[in-house]
């Protein structure tokens, strides 16, 4: 399968968007397609004076002995005195690494050391000016012993200044083979699909009826994925934001 991949960046300079969600759609075309394949991806802009944070993990789906890497981004819509960032949730045997922890602000690095609490942790950033980005990442281990299905963790930004702590959420799915998507069926494997209707056991001249290749649950049925992604969830205005579109032939 040939991999197509497109990136470029957008930058929302009409004020008319803040408060609004940006939605922006990919189109991929071809005779041996049906229909074209579309995929989108949402901006929200900021409204005037509103403070966002946003959050990344750098997996969907990670097994044992995987490294996660998670970032955290988020520009003050206002200023703020005694703001903190704390990160918490992760499930236990989902560690983060405290060397790993890396913050700035505008770019410049922070000398601020990160406080360790339970499956977390908090950075005291002192005052932000309007318009300061703040970012921070870290990496988890997955270690063994894991019994959770999924990591969830929280990221916030609180301050005295805010009506109350702004936040994201991040969800990694917990596998044994991360290459390997969860079936849709909670049953599980022992639902073996309907890949066609089978003949008769007991009659060997009876041949059953074969699949049919139009059949979306055919395995065997070629697709075109397409997939578009955004590097943050919200933007403010003047903010860049880079896209990247990704068609895979199988």
């Amino acid at each position: 399968g040939e991999t197509v991949r497109i990136t470029y960046d957008a930058t929302a300079t009409d004020v008319g968007l803040a408060g609004t969600s940006v939605t922006n759609v990919a189109t991929l075309a071809s005779s041996s397609l049906d229909d074209p394949l579309e995929a989108t991806a949402t901006v929200s802009v900021a409204a005037p004076g509103e403070t966002v944070l946003d959050k990344r993990a750098s997996l969907e789906r990670a097994k044992v002995g995987e490294v996660i890497s998670y970032s955290v981004r988020a520009v003050a819509g206002a200023d703020l005195t005694e703001a903190v960032i704390t990160d918490e949730g992760l499930p236990e045997s989902v560690e983060i690494d405290p060397v790993t922890v890396r913050s700035a602000i505008n770019g410049n690095a922070l000398d601020t050391v990160a406080t360790m609490e339970d499956e977390g942790f908090s950075l005291q950033l002192g005052t932000l000016k309007v318009g300061d980005v703040v970012e921070v990442s870290y990496e988890a281990v997955v270690r063994e012993g894991v019994e959770a299905d999924e990591a969830v963790n929280v990221a916030r930004l609180s301050s005295p200044n805010l009506p109350g702590p702004v936040e994201d959420d991040e969800t990694v799915q917990i596998v044994d083979d991360p290459d390997v998507s969860p079936p849709d069926d909670p049953d599980g494997p022992d639902d073996p699909g309907t890949p066609g209707t089978p003949g008769d056991p007991g009659n060997p001249d009876d041949p059953g009826e074969p699949q049919d290749p139009d059949d979306p649950n055919n395995p065997e049925d070629p697709s075109t994925p397409l997939e578009k992604a955004a590097d943050k969830d919200v933007a403010s205005v003047g903010e860049t934001v880079s896209y990247t579109v990704t068609a895979i032939a199988e």
